[in-house]
């Protein structure tokens, strides 16, 4: 046989490593934008999603609190909308007329959320608001929640809640 077969044969394997080695190069300038791409579409998801059921809890508070009967209603029954926010979920609550519906809301991978100013684990962190849509039994003037992956505390969102029911979102900035 002559030497026009040999020639023909499949890929040598100095070029397979060559393509191995480039498409090395390439998913390591990729990775760290897609972990970046991540992490912030993942911290706009939740804070949307929790600012969307805060809301939602301030305005059922509005209308289930425990003095609606002062608007028609004939007797005060116990009436409550909450939100339970722990570190990787979230509760949301509402009890009327002796029965309860709640929804249990999971975080995405790598997302957290904590009361700032408050260490893991303390207290109470059930959010209620009154009738006129304030906060329920606060302490201070504003309660934040702050949201972050993991291992970047510092790049996230603060929910920010004041005594008197303003909600509103912050972007956190190295």
């Amino acid at each position: 046989m002559d030497g026009r077969g040999r020639k023909m044969g499949g890929f040598v394997l100095w070029e397979l490593a060559v393509v191995l080695a480039i498409v090395a190069c390439l998913a390591a300038v990729a990775v760290p934008s897609l972990l970046k791409f991540y992490r912030e579409m993942a911290l706009e998801y939740e804070s949307e999603c929790l600012l969307a059921d805060l809301r939602r809890t301030q305005s059922l508070s509005r209308m289930v609190a425990d003095k609606a009967w002062g608007y028609g209603q004939q007797e005060a029954i116990e009436q409550k909308a909450s939100i339970r926010v722990e570190e990787t979920y979230y509760v949301f609550r509402v009890k009327s007329y002796g029965s309860e519906t709640k929804r249990v809301h999971h975080y995405l991978p790598f997302v957290h959320v904590r009361r700032k100013d408050e260490p893991a684990g303390s207290g109470n962190r059930t959010i209620s608001f009154l009738q006129n849509g304030g906060l329920d039994d606060i302490g201070r003037q504003m309660m934040t929640l702050v949201l972050y992956c993991d291992g970047w505390e510092k790049e996230g969102r603060k929910i920010m809640i004041s005594r008197a029911g303003r909600i509103r979102i912050k972007r956190m900035m190295r």
